[in-house]
């Protein structure tokens, strides 16, 4: 005889996945602020730090990885610009994988991202018949 295991929604790890990435969207949501904020003075930091390296500063030292083209460009304005790391692309790829997660979690019913194996089934030894154990029996 075969019995059926009731799956539970938190034995699946997308459940989990979801669970922990609409909170990694939600988190980001609470400290985009702060981080653009954040991000705009780091960025016009190392914006004054390159003017004054242009302007002749002796004490300024640049790295020798940043491109002359970038150095040359003496009519830079921060101004207005946006971030040079917004958090957008990271947002735009988490809500994309949630939602593909969830789209097959619904799509097969959860059956195709669970980690146990896809028959669930827990069988049971069926007993003999009497008959075969009489036969065989020395």
């Amino acid at each position: 005889m075969t019995t059926v295991a009731p799956r539970r929604a938190i034995d699946s790890p997308v459940f989990w996945a979801l669970l922990f990435g609409g909170a990694a969207l939600l988190s980001i949501y609470v400290v985009a602020p702060k981080y653009a904020v954040r991000q705009a003075r780091v960025e016009r930091m190392a914006e004054a730090r390159r003017q004054a390296w242009l302007r002749g500063g002796a004490h300024v030292q640049i790295p020798k990885d940043v491109p002359q083209t970038e150095l040359d460009n003496s009519s830079y304005d921060p101004a207005g610009r946006q971030l040079q790391r917004p958090l957008g692309p990271l947002v735009i790829f988490i809500a994309g994988a949630l939602f593909l997660l969830a789209l097959a979690w619904s799509m097969f019913g959860g059956s195709c991202c669970s980690s146990r194996a896809s028959s669930t089934a827990i069988s049971t030894p069926t007993p003999a018949p009497a008959e075969t154990l009489k036969a065989g029996a020395p």
